[in-house]
This record gives C-alpha cells, sequence and structure tokens, in this order.
C-alpha cells in the first residue's frame, strides 16, 4: 500500500495480485471520489494450449487468440458486458472456442472469426457443446437445448426437452 499527501490530493493506491495477476488500482481523493483503474500487463498471463494455440490476457475482458502455425490470424475475445474472462477452452476440432464469464458465455468460430456472447446462468459447467453445424453451437444443459448462432449475441432458440 502507498500513501502519498499533497495540498489538494490525497491518493491512496492499493494493488491486489489475482490469479491472473491483474492490478486494481484505487485513487481516493480528498471530496470523496473513487476511482478504480484495472490493468494488465501483456506478460501478465500467457497461456499455451496444446501447442496450438496462445491466449493472452490484455485486460479484465480481453483475451488474444493466437495460432501458433504460421499464417494464421488470432482472433481478440471481448466481453460486451465487460466481465472478466475467467476460462477459454479451444473445442471442436480446433475451430471454436468457448470463454466463461461470470454471467455469460462467449462463443466463436475461429475460422471465419465470428463471435457471440449470451447470457448464461453458471450452471456448474455441465454444459454439452455441440459444433457439428458451420452456423450455430448447440448448448445442452440440464434437460435443455439452446442454439446460439455465430456473430449474433442472443440465444436463437431454446428447447426443453422432457422424457416421457
Amino acid at each position: 500500500m502507498v500513501r502519498s499527501s499533497c495540498d489538494t490530493l490525497y491518493v491512496e493506491v492499493v494493488m491486489f495480485f489475482r490469479e491472473c495477476v491483474l492490478c486494481n488500482v484505487y485513487h481516493i481523493t480528498t471530496f470523496g471520489d473513487n476511482f478504480l483503474i484495472s490493468w494488465c500487463f501483456m506478460f501478465c498471463r500467457r497461456t499455451l494450449w496444446k501447442n496450438k494455440f496462445e491466449m493472452t490476457y490484455v485486460g479484465p475482458s480481453q483475451v488474444l487468440v493466437k495460432p501458433l502455425a504460421p499464417g494464421s490470424r488470432g482472433v481478440i475475445l471481448k466481453s460486451h458486458y465487460g466481465y472478466e474472462i475467467d476460462d477459454v477452452r479451444i473445442m471442436g476440432r480446433d475451430s471454436y472456442l468457448v470463454a466463461r464469464t461470470a454471467e455469460t458465455i462467449l462463443l466463436g468460430d475461429l475460422q471465419r472469426n465470428l463471435l457471440s456472447e449470451v447470457v448464461w446462468a453458471n450452471s456448474g459447467q455441465n454444459e454439452k457443446f455441440y459444433f457439428d453445424n458451420p452456423n450455430v453451437c448447440l448448448i445442452f444443459n440440464a434437460g435443455e437445448l439452446s442454439l446460439v448462432e455465430y456473430g449474433e449475441n442472443d440465444i436463437l432458440g431454446s428447447v426443453r426437452l422432457v422424457l416421457v
């Protein structure tokens, strides 16, 4: 903790290091204003996925997913709602990605660079993802089938399945 005092400004800086090494800095002025600034350095968290993809967390809600194959393009995965991205996985024969935040699921087609973010209740990560259709991801969870079209930020449709 660093404390600094000026004639007109009192600043208190607190740094918290979490799992993803994000730094949260609080600035408190004499007028009672609070400012929270979050950032992540490029070298903070990089992970390799099966020596095929490199994932670089460039901010709390942004991840750069870059294939290690020469001549391949990367994808910048960003939460439209501003939530912190917790987990990124490459699935479906290395062509699709699934990322999770506290309140949403992000889906992406890496070949066509189409990304979607849909509001999703945290259900304990028991979902099954099916990538057989090139335009739609099927998500099966607790007897409910949801369809998400790549590039759209809404659930296309949802069907409750009941075994009789």
